[in-house]
């Protein structure tokens, strides 16, 4: 693990940058960085190569992510709630117990990713390359689908920017849905029912009501 006070980031150790809060580390060179239990919290990390680097238990609130480099990072017990993780690359990251509530994961990529035991509840899955077991997801016509499983074994499927549990999708209605979306689900229905349901999402580890 490289230690922060030998990583600079225009011109200033890292060490200094993490302590002072709401750190600018945009684009900054963090790979195999010894990051453990750092506030991060409404940091700018957004395009950060964070390949290999130790996040466990970080606290990655509202932190922007977007186009961050993640692969083979570790994030255990990391809080990344309402992050921003949108086209992450995330192949083969540890994040078993992390909290990723309502973040943001359009267009990330989860391939080979470690979610056992992490909080995924409300997160955006527009585009998602989901990693097979909790979160799985599927190119099918025009649309890209992902699904996951919450805490209660209520399937959540995602079709675009629309998010509902399954059971809301087959009771959908010109009311509930967005006109396009509905279009295409009515077009679609069958074949996507049976892909979910053949293929379902191992449950997340979402707080229980």
């Amino acid at each position: 693990m490289r230690n922060l006070n030998e990583i600079m980031h225009n011109g200033v150790p890292v060490s200094k940058i993490v302590d002072s809060g709401r750190a600018n580390l945009r684009g900054a060179d963090l790979w195999n960085a010894d990051l453990r239990g750092a506030n991060l919290m409404h940091s700018n990390l957004r395009d950060a190569d964070l390949q290999g680097a130790d996040l466990q238990g970080a606290d990655l609130r509202d932190a922007d992510l977007m186009l961050s480099d993640l692969r083979g990072a570790i994030l255990r017990d990391a809080d990344l709630w309402r992050a921003d993780l949108q086209d992450a690359d995330l192949r083969g990251a540890d994040l078993r117990g992390a909290n990723l509530e309502d973040v943001d994961l359009t267009d990330a990529n989860l391939r080979g990713t470690y979610l056992r035991g992490a909080n995924l509840q409300d997160a955006d899955l527009c585009d998602t390359t989901g990693n097979g077991r909790e979160i799985k997801s599927a190119q099918f016509d025009s649309e890209n689908i992902a699904w996951m499983q919450d805490a209660q074994g209520l399937t959540i499927l995602q079709i675009g920017r629309e998010r509902r549990s399954l059971q809301t999708w087959q009771d959908a209605d010109d009311y509930t849905i967005d006109p396009d979306a509905l279009e295409w689900w009515t077009q679609h229905r069958a074949v996507i029912l049976m892909l979910v349901n053949s293929n379902p999402a191992i449950p997340h580890a979402g707080i229980e009501e």
